[in-house]
């Protein structure tokens, strides 16, 4: 099929990479336009390369670049370049309040206007040319989300006259369908007619949450999207600058960073291009995009061939894609009259028919895409298959709407049914499917819904997922899934369903249920709108506009525990911004919620029940983290210098220094991070007294060595290599190395992963010492087998949901049962037995059953196990374990076998206050007791426990059996001091102190144990590996003992102590071989 680009046409300029300052949301972030030929229609397939993705009907190369994104009180608006190719450009100028297009194509470089809904036109293949009276042709309005889904509504023209498929339609009178819902329930509404070919009027499109983009963008409750960039040296070029050579377009894009502003910025240039199946220099002008460079200097270039495809794109990391495309005229047929473009007409008509994408020139895939016969497994219609660098193939079937029906390769045959609401149509097989309706000439498509899913594996074994999706609104009611072997339609192995209020906008989930085999398992009930909404307090009326009383908030949440009886499990109520303004748990412990920074856009304070809270500061420029305070006051505060990107460049402690700094270097691909250890070093200068770390990442953006200086010039280095279909293929041991300047390894000691042509892990082989130790996978269906070192094999078997549902020990033994899996073997076998839910019920081994029993809120109620008997958490009351849980879901009551019973207690925060094990009355019953929030900054930390008869009390006894007091902890959170006693003691006695000082690190420099008057200090080495113990006894009662108890002489690059010193007499020298395992020791005592 054809597409032919009106306006383009008209102006003669084609701009292929264009820039859109997208309208996000509420999850579903922002908003686009794209041909439907390119476009992203609901469940299209896509392979999706990283940088790239390659739409797998037409092979069109979609390149999102999202450069910027702000986020605020209201939706997010990020930055984004698009380029798709073949040309396939935006057509028609929206209305707005300068007279020019919301944003041009490509090139055109600006940001789209704040109140426009970007449609975009084709048309379709040309037809029957031999009855031209009436010719349908299609607008295509569609809207991408950031999950890359895009919501799709068709525009039916018919236009009732006459007709030359190469001219150009007249602007008469004609007759407009507009779908107005699309699969996944958006809806588009037509605000002002459109009426004439260059005038589509104004839309707006809401989503099923009820945010509404387009005209006056905001969110269900009411938030407008903050404007992202400002964007300076705009120059719109004209018909005059396309036509010449000399013609370039630089734009600015300008935006805040935490400590003031940068730019990214794009250049465009005049490319005379060449029209296919044309001999002779028949040309054309275009304007493409040639770079994007970014704020720190790095730039995305672009590099196109002699028809305007993307030839290449180099990444500023360095990494390059290539895209070639096999054969001549760009995949046109030049002896078939009908398919060979005229220069009236544009470029857009490319057809991309094969495509080769090649990474860092190593890395390769191709597509290739044919339209198949009737007979072939896609049933005539689109078949692609796609090779990756392994030589692993994947066959993918795409019916007329771009939707896959068919996907074989990699272990995997899927087989998708849909079906078409609004026509008569049900689909009696799940090979393929009708195409669309275009009987009438101005019918749109229909709501399209999968109806049947089967996928089978290479083993023949399948199973089967059943959804049912609504037709009016898009949402899935209904899902029912069967194991492998399962072929009966009426009993699904797992059955989930939800009901909806679908009375107006936003609609909202209100119940959904989970089936094991038919039998309820699990019901939640969720009420919406209960409550008032608060006033947030901001100070900027042009965030928000008015919205309606329905806004879709989840105010209450309900769990059915059988009978008529449900557990509330929460409430929440919401500020006029729908941000959460105070909410009550199943025990109603209320907590309170604060955001006071950036005119109320983010979270600022918690208050929890017990009086404790943390608080937390914003950058508004970026949304970044400023500050945060912990509940026991300690604060962190966060620097944002990087003058680019607003990356991180400190994080600092007032209340002790502790100081780490992250640096960039973008050329050399760097990040490395400085923790300071020593206060005595200082908070700026890295040196001694700092952790340094360094990661190297490659020209693709991945990890590939990492570094931590251990002094004396050397670094402790793990380098990591990738394979060509971006798995890793081998990890070093860590060696030590000169840092940065020192070679990369590939190879030598370390360890080795292989993968299958599916992309499962194969082989995993530890290099050591001349010697290769390796590990296998091998893969049959849902079995796989697992053979390790020594030759030991273990069989495993997956159920639908990929739980281990059987393991098979191999012995090899005859007298042993056969494992009876796809693998062949014979052992031990256990299995394993789940509930919809993927509750483990049933564990059975050599006759052994453990069996296992929950309540409908997925509480273990029950297990029985041979070692044990049957324990129920909870009480027994008539042969029935009730009672185990409370309203939070913490576990209550404990019963064993014996009928010996534990309690346990909790606090408004959860934490656990008591332990009380029955005994033969108060005397005999024993607790655990437990208090928090009393030590010295210690609030929300433990600050005693301890043990006594009867009933624990608030805080502890004076004659407890044991106890354990925390007296102080550090700022971070480290015990301090801590005192224990037990029996006369705690009310006589003295009991024992401790005290305890660290390194900024969290190392441990300092500990007196409490009994006798022994102080010992540790202390460590540039990397944070322990140096030295030294003891204070030496000097005192005791001369003869030695003052430093431990010195370490040397490290392995894996962290293991090669050489040290017990003492100033006895030396301990340690080997190891090259998988890191000790192989001798050797002591020696003059």
């Amino acid at each position: 099929m054809y597409f032919v680009n009106v306006e383009t046409h008209k102006l003669s300029r084609h701009i292929v990479l264009f820039l859109i300052s997208l309208f996000g949301t509420f999850g579903l972030d922002h908003l686009s336009a794209q041909s439907s030929a390119t476009g992203f229609p609901p469940l299209t397939a896509f392979d999706h390369g990283g940088l790239d993705q390659i739409n797998l009907g037409t092979l069109n190369i979609n390149i999102p670049l999202i450069l910027y994104s702000r986020e605020g009180r209201g939706p997010k608006r990020p930055v984004k370049y698009v380029y798709d190719n073949p040309v396939w450009n935006v057509v028609f100028c929206q209305s707005s309040p300068d007279g020019r297009c919301p944003y041009l194509t490509g090139g055109g470089l600006r940001p789209m206007a704040p109140n426009g809904l970007q449609p975009q036109a084709t048309y379709v293949a040309c037809g029957d040319d031999s009855n031209p009276a009436s010719y349908p042709f299609y607008f295509a309005i569609s809207f991408e989300d950031l999950n890359g889904t895009v919501h799709f509504f068709p525009v039916g023209i018919d236009d009732n006259r006459s007709y030359v498929c190469n001219g150009y339609p007249s602007t008469s009178p004609r007759t407009i369908t507009v779908m107005p819902e699309d699969p996944d329930g958006w809806t588009l509404t037509v605000v002002t007619a459109p009426d004439t070919l260059y005038g589509l009027g104004s839309m707006t499109v809401t989503d099923p949450d009820g945010n509404v983009y387009g005209g006056d963008n905001h969110d269900r409750n009411g938030n407008i999207p903050v404007d992202p960039t400002s964007v300076s040296e705009v120059y719109y070029p004209d018909a005059s600058c396309v036509q010449t050579a000399s013609c370039h377009i630089t734009t600015t894009f300008t935006y805040p960073t935490a400590t003031g502003t940068a730019h990214f910025d794009s250049a465009s240039s005049h490319h005379q291009l060449q029209w296919p199946c044309i001999s002779g220099s028949a040309t054309f002008p275009h304007i493409l995009v040639d770079s994007i460079t970014l704020a720190n200097g790095k730039a995305y270039t672009f590099n196109y061939d002699v028809y305007g495809r993307v030839n290449s794109v180099n990444l500023p990391t360095g990494g390059t894609h290539t895209y070639t495309y096999p054969g001549s005229n760009a995949g046109f047929n030049c002896t078939d009259p009908s398919s060979v473009p005229s220069t009236s007409l544009p470029l857009n008509l490319y057809q991309v028919a094969n495509v080769t994408r090649t990474v860092d020139g190593t890395s390769q895939w191709t597509y290739q895409t044919t339209t198949s016969t009737t007979t072939d497994v896609c049933k005539g219609f689109l078949k692609t298959i796609v090779v990756d660098p392994t030589g692993a193939s994947v066959l993918h079937c795409v019916d007329q709407s771009g939707i896959e029906f068919i996907s074989e390769g990699k272990g995997l045959s899927t087989r998708t049914c849909y079906a078409y609401v609004s026509s008569a149509y049900s689909p009696s097989f799940c090979t393929a499917q009708s195409s669309f309706s275009t009987s009438d000439g101005i019918s749109p498509i229909a709501t399209v819904i999968k109806s049947s899913q089967v996928t089978n594996l290479e083993d023949g074994s399948s199973w089967n997922t059943i959804s049912y999706v609504s037709g009016e609104y898009g949402f899935t009611s209904n899902i029912k899934t069967y194991n492998y072997g399962n072929s009966n339609i009426s009993a699904p192995d797992r059955e989930w369903s939800a009901t909806y209020d679908t009375s107006a906008l936003p609609i909202f989930m209100t119940e959904e249920k989970l089936y094991d085999h038919g039998t309820l398992i699990s019901d939640s009930q969720y009420s919406h709108d209960d409550y008032s909404v608060a006033a947030s307090g901001s100070s900027s009326a042009s965030l928000t506009t008015s919205v309606p009383a329905r806004r879709g908030n989840v105010t209450q949440i309900k769990k059915w525990s059988g009978g008529s009886t449900w557990a509330t499990q929460q409430i929440q109520k919401y500020y006029d911004d729908g941000l959460v303004s105070e909410s009550w748990d199943g025990n109603s412990n209320h907590t309170v919620f604060a955001y006071d920074d950036c005119d109320h856009s983010f979270l600022t304070k918690i208050d929890k029940p017990l009086g404790i809270s943390t608080h937390q500061t914003w950058e508004c420029n970026t949304a970044q983290l400023a500050s945060q305070t912990a509940e026991n006051g300690y604060v962190t505060q966060y620097t944002y210098a990087d003058p680019y990107f607003s990356r991180e460049t400190q994080s600092y402690s007032p209340a002790d220094g502790a100081t780490t700094l992250f640096t960039y270097d973008d050329g050399a691909r760097t990040v490395e991070i400085n923790r300071l250890r020593d206060p005595a070093s200082g908070t700026t200068t890295p040196g001694a007294g700092w952790l340094d770390e360094i990661s190297v990442s490659d020209d693709l953006g991945r990890v590939s060595r990492s570094m931590r200086a251990v002094g004396s010039g050397q670094w402790r280095t793990v380098d990591t290599t990738y394979d060509a279909a971006g798995n890793i293929s081998f990890v070093t041991n860590p060696y030590y190395s000169s840092g940065l300047s020192s070679p990369k390894r590939t190879s030598g000691n370390g360890v080795s992963y292989g993968f299958d042509s599916y992309g499962r892990p194969y082989t995993q082989s530890f290099i050591h010492d001349g010697v290769t130790d390796t590990s296998f996978h091998s893969y049959h269906g849902r079995d796989y087998s697992f053979t390790d070192e020594s030759g030991k094999i273990k069989l495993y078997r997956l159920n639908f949901g990929g739980k281990v549902v059987q393991v098979c020990e191999v012995t090899g033994s005859g007298s042993d049962s056969p494992c009876g899996m796809g693998i062949s073997g014979s052992g031990f076998t256990t299995y394993y037995t789940y509930n919809a839910a993927d509750n483990l019920v049933v564990a059975t081994q050599s006759g052994r059953i453990r069996l296992f029993s929950y309540d409908l809120l997925s509480h273990l109620k029950t297990s029985t196990n041979p070692e044990t008997g049957t324990i129920c958490y909870g009480i027994w009351s008539g042969g029935n374990c009730i009672n185990g849980y409370d309203a939070n879901g913490n576990l209550v009551a404990k019963t064993d076998a014996r009928g010996a019973m534990i309690t346990y207690g909790y606090d408004a925060l959860n934490r656990l206050i008591s332990t009380t094990y029955s005994g033969g009355g108060a005397a005999a019953t024993r607790s655990s007791c437990y208090q928090y929030d009393t030590a010295t900054n210690g609030t929300g930390r433990l600050g005693a426990e301890w043990t006594q008869a009867g009933a624990c009390p608030s805080s502890p006894p004076n004659n407890p059996e044991t106890r354990h007091t925390i007296v102080t902890y550090d700022a971070v959170g480290r015990i301090k001091e801590e005192q224990q006693c037990h029996r006369g003691k705690c009310s006589s006695g003295t009991p024992t102190t401790s005290t305890m000082h660290y390194d900024l690190a969290g190392n441990l420099t300092y500990y007196s144990n409490g009994i006798a008057p022994i102080e010992l200090s540790q202390t460590y080495d540039t990397a944070g590996r322990l140096q030295s113990i030294g003891s204070s006894l030496y000097g005192l009662q005791y001369p003869s003992y030695p003052a430093t108890l431990l010195s370490v002489g040397a490290y392995s690059p894996a962290g293991s102590i090669q050489n040290m010193n017990l003492g100033p007499v006895i030396n301990v020298t340690r080997t190891y071989d090259n998988r890191l395992r000790i192989t001798g020791q050797t002591v020696t005592h003059p």
